[in-house]
């Protein structure tokens, strides 16, 4: 894929660019009145905006505040502009009120989102992500259902029921769902959830495209395929209807017009009667008319970007397991019990209802005869014939997604072809290589596999963009076929591929070769790619062909270190696997990623985005004073856009898919009955199956952006009035004030045009006089003051000698101004003025033990001063100063860690001399604790602070605060990752209470504007 997808902000995804007018200069600075009214350039503003990584945004509100970019330093805006956040499983939940099995028909209720939990299998620490890479969304499992169609053996859900007389032995539960009627709404439902979203919602990166990891349709039809293909583009009319047009033939009506006497088989949810039913004696709702409003047609939404599509077994094989060339005499396939031609029987006018046999009780005992008997003694009813439920062959189902008007033509099929494996077109430039497998066996069976030919292929693509590979030093498994060499009775030996397990490796170098990183999608699990089955008697053309397994495809991608990620679905179930590489050449492995269906509760997708941290400089975790980034992939997921109730407008397909997820969570064969193994939670996963951010070792350099600083600081000045300071996403440095001590804030107004300021911070001299430090691009570092006390106006910059990521300063106990910088190495470099009210920097800059990305520094009440800081690898630790007004190296104590892993840090003074310290972890969540006693270098433990705002829970990526001098009280300043400012303030001063039932955080401005007059 060339590059990533841009939003249309017309036709496609929202895009919202505003513009700022009639914003001035103020004090000596430059009037900006006729840059603001002519506008920057969009190049101007992009380049600034790449250079300085995090920024803010000129914004007007309550607090006419400022706006930052993103959710990490280096994901720089298309345009200066904040985009709220997507609403997913991050944000809340969607649960049932009860998952007690003996609880009833349930109803859904919003629950608590769930963080990104750190998985650390492959890679212990995270580092700070800084590189955005790539973001896209997985749907899998759509199981668009014609169920109207004879091609359907819905009476088989039966023996899979819980209790007597066959104890759900029978693996048929999937025959029959009672809301299967909604499945084309559901699919609506969750492409308007995808449709609201441009970026991903932990980096920020713009969402490149959608992924269809298999089964979109549940029975390889026609106008299944049509569905789902219409759904996906937009802007098409969506007829969920089949046989004769508006006349229900299905096991939920009477099949109206094929059984004219009225009798409805209890098993099946009959919702617009109110004849008895198994559904309805469980707790299932009466519905008259609902059958006619789900065969309404519609007008399908679209994903409003590109898709790509993966082959399953329910797209390649009737009911996803049933050759459409079948064996007639073999025993593997149950629901091989069809009388004549499959193809025929889908298109016809005799559905199968029943059968008179009685099958076994346990399902192990039901042999090739119980299957006999069960296909002579089927019960028919005439329907009407469709020729749209024609069952289509792989080559057929590929041609078909041609027939489109979303992105790319073909959705990664190549026109005219009988694969359906592809790898997406990408640039030179593009770090991630994305390859789709096909992992159908079309001889058979709904476990998967993968041919020969296709391994060889896959091989080739791994190896064109992999530097290094490795081979191993005994060689892997072989595949025997008996029978199958050129000489009757011999047998032929496919030789194995990739590592073998428990043997060691060697490293193969391929000098000139482009790496990328490898992202595999694919329908089956590996678990599942268990299916060696040989083609059917009568296709000679396809005796021999070779069937791996998912072990051989483990190893296979075991053997490339670029490989990162094998994103999977055919399960139903959220599960995230780790695929260590142990005891090779080269460490780590891969992640795969299975994701739920949109047909089974909890009826989700995934957004996975790729990004990583820069290379370790000084982290011991390498072994050395360096190592490699470490790869961060963010798993996300997405519950439907639809009420969690449904309403009494049956008229309105997301009204329907309401439902439809209702009556999903109530299955009674996925909650399952006491004394059963089935569970409703267990395609629902574990919290580390769901939002994650999954650890790896980056197999080549990256390259990411060492962070930098805060964009946003604070300082009181000597009337106790707060005065802040901010840099916008063009590199322009902003300040304002409070009008009045714990007051609102007056307009902002431009200290700098922008220079590629990229962080800021501050300190007081003893005259009350506040200094201004900030870092631009290039890593100079500036200094300035105001000209006088409480003033609005500074002095012009002065630069200081280094180059630096960051800065942090403070005064000491004699009120001389210190400033500690480190580079992009991390170590900590620190001078002071030589006489306090602005004497000169003469002193050299000198070395203090311990490197750091971020770091925050304050006078304690004891004239002592405190560094905390965080490390590359995400670790915070302190040191303290052993005396006031110290300065060499020997004058500072020893550093100790503190628990937790955090991406942003500041300290504050409490009215009563404790230190407070504020941090920010990699999830956005906001984090403080207070001194014990003051100046006591004693912690007491983290709290959470929660950060919600209008039922919306807030990404904090920057944070700032300082004490007021009015009443006392702390101020917090936090920047979200959508770019907006927020203030909240202590209850009282010296308290670790912030807002009572105001929330916490109170005040929000208003919409983003940008300066560039677009």
């Amino acid at each position: 894929m060339r590059g990533r997808y841009t939003p249309d902000p017309v036709n496609g995804r929202r895009a919202t660019v505003c513009a700022a007018k009639g914003i001035h200069g103020m004090g000596h600075h430059q009037d900006d009145s006729a840059a603001a009214g002519r506008g920057v350039s969009r190049r101007q503003l992009l380049r600034g905006a790449a250079a300085i990584g995090p920024g803010i945004v000129l914004s007007s509100g309550p607090l006419d505040g400022l706006v930052t970019t993103t959710a990490t330093d280096a994901v720089a805006p298309s345009a200066a502009v904040a985009v709220p956040p997507p609403i997913t499983s991050w944000d809340r939940t969607v649960q049932r009120k009860s998952y007690d099995k003996a609880a009833g028909y349930q109803t859904l209720e919003k629950g608590d989102g769930e963080p990104h939990l750190l998985r650390t299998e492959m890679r212990r620490t995270p580092g700070h992500v800084t590189l955005p890479i790539a973001a896209f969304v997985q749907f899998t499992d759509l199981h668009i259902v014609d169920d109207q169609s004879p091609a359907r053996v819905e009476f088989l859900d039966r023996y899979a029921n819980s209790g007597p007389p066959h104890f759900g032995t029978y693996p048929f539960d999937s025959a029959y769902r009672p809301h299967e009627f909604l499945s084309t709404h559901l699919t609506h439902a969750m492409v308007k959830a995808i449709r609201g979203m441009t970026t991903g919602p932990r980096t920020r990166t713009p969402l490149g495209f959608t992924i269809v990891t298999g089964d979109m349709t549940d029975n390889c039809q026609y106008n299944e395929t049509r569905w789902y293909i219409d759904l996906l583009d937009g802007g098409q009319t969506i007829l969920p209807d089949s046989g004769a047009i508006g006349v229900d033939e299905s096991v939920g009506s009477n099949l109206a017009g094929g059984n004219p006497s009225g009798f409805h088989d209890p098993e099946f949810w009959a919702p617009d009667t109110t004849v008895p039913d198994k559904y309805k004696a469980l707790g299932f709702p009466g519905l008259p008319g609902v059958l006619a409003a789900a065969r309404a047609s519609y007008t399908s939404i679209g994903l409003g970007m590109p898709w790509y599509a993966a082959y399953g077994n329910h797209d390649g094989e009737v009911q996803g397991n049933v050759p459409l060339d079948p064996d007639f005499l073999s025993s593997d396939n149950l629901q091989q019990i069809w009388t004549g031609d499959p193809r025929d029987v889908a298109v016809g006018g005799e559905k199968i209802v029943d059968t008179a046999a009685t099958p076994p009780d346990r399902y192990e005992d039901f042999g090739f005869f119980d299957k006999l008997a069960i296909a002579r003694n089927l019960i028919r009813v005439d329907v009407t014939p469709d020729d749209n439920r024609r069952l289509l062959g792989r080559r057929a189902f590929v041609q078909e997604h041609f027939t489109t008007t979303g992105a790319p033509a073909g959705h990664g099929f190549t026109a005219g072809r009988g694969e359906a494996y592809y790898s997406i077109p990408s640039a030179d430039s593009d770090l991630v290589q994305f390859i789709t497998l096909d992992t159908v066996n079309i001889n058979g069976g709904a476990s998967g596999s993968i041919t020969e030919a296709q391994m060889d292929w896959l091989e080739t693509q791994l190896r064109a963009n992999s530097s290094t590979y490795l081979v191993p030093t005994e060689p892997p498994p072989s595949i025997i076929m008996e029978n199958g060499g050129t000489r009757p009775r011999e047998d032929l030996i496919i030789p194995g591929r990739g590592l073998t397990d428990g043997a060691g490796s060697t490293i193969v170098n391929q000098p000139g070769v482009r790496d990328k990183l490898f992202v595999i999608f694919c329908h089956h699990t590996l678990d599942s790619m268990d299916n060696a089955d040989l083609p059917p008697r009568g296709r000679p053309d396809l005796v021999g062909t070779v069937q791996w397994r998912g072990d051989a495809l483990r190893r296979l991608l075991l053997a490339y270190p670029n490989v990162i990620a094998l994103v999977t679905g055919h399960t139903h179930r959220n599960d995230i696997k780790p695929y260590p590489r142990l005891g090779q050449a080269l460490n780590g492995g891969f992640w795969e990623i299975g994701t739920a269906s949109h047909i089974d509760w909890p009826i989700q997708s995934r957004i996975i985005e790729i990004a990583a941290s820069p290379e370790a400089q000084q982290a011991g975790e390498f072994g050395g004073a360096a190592g490699p980034a470490t790869i961060s992939i963010f798993t996300t997921m997405v519950d439907l856009d639809a009420p969690l109730a449904h309403g009494a407008d049956l008229s309105d397909p997301i009204q329907l898919a309401a439902l439809a997820r209702e009556l999903a969570t109530n299955d009674p064969q996925e909650v399952g009955a006491e004394g059963d193994t089935r569970d409703i939670k267990r395609r629902m996963g574990r919290l580390e199956d769901r939002n994650t951010q999954l650890l790896l070792p980056a197999p080549f350099p990256l390259n990411a952006p060492v962070p930098a600083g805060s964009p946003i600081a604070i300082a009181r000045n000597l009337d106790g009035r707060l005065e802040l300071f901010g840099i916008d996403a063009a590199g322009n440095l902003w300040n304002t004030h409070q009008r009045t001590v714990s007051g609102d804030l007056v307009p902002w107004t431009k200290l700098d045009q922008g220079t590629g300021w990229q962080s800021v911070t501050t300190a007081v001299n003893r005259d009350g006089r506040v200094e201004l430090f900030t870092v631009d691009g290039s890593g100079t570092v500036t200094r300035r003051s105001q000209t006088a006390p409480n003033s609005s106006t500074y002095t012009q910059p002065q630069p200081l000698d280094g180059v630096f990521a960051t800065a942090a300063a403070t005064t000491d106990q004699a009120g001389n101004l210190h400033l500690y910088a480190n580079y992009g190495s991390g170590v900590i470099q620190h001078r002071w003025q030589d006489a306090p009210d602005g004497g000169t920097w003469t002193n050299p800059w000198t070395q203090l033990y311990g490197a750091t990305t971020r770091m925050a520094v304050r006078t304690g009440s004891d004239g002592c001063a405190v560094l905390v800081g965080i490390n590359e690898e995400g670790r915070l630790f302190h040191r303290k100063a052993y005396h006031p007004n110290a300065r060499t190296e020997e004058e500072w104590g020893p550093a100790f860690p503190l628990d937790g892993m955090f991406e942003a840090v500041d300290l504050a003074l409490n009215m009563d001399g404790r230190l407070a310290l504020f941090a920010v972890d990699g999830d956005g969540r906001l984090h403080q604790r207070f001194e014990t006693t003051p100046h006591s270098g004693e912690w007491a433990p983290w709290a959470v602070l929660p950060t919600t705002y209008q039922d919306r829970t807030l990404r904090i990526r920057h944070v700032a605060a300082e004490r007021n001098g009015g009443h006392g009280r702390m101020e917090l300043y936090v920047i979200d990752d959508a770019g907006l400012l927020y203030r909240c303030k202590q209850s009282i001063p010296s308290s670790s209470d912030w807002g009572g039932d105001m929330g916490f955080l109170k005040f929000r401005l208003r919409p983003t504007r940008t300066l560039t007059g677009l």
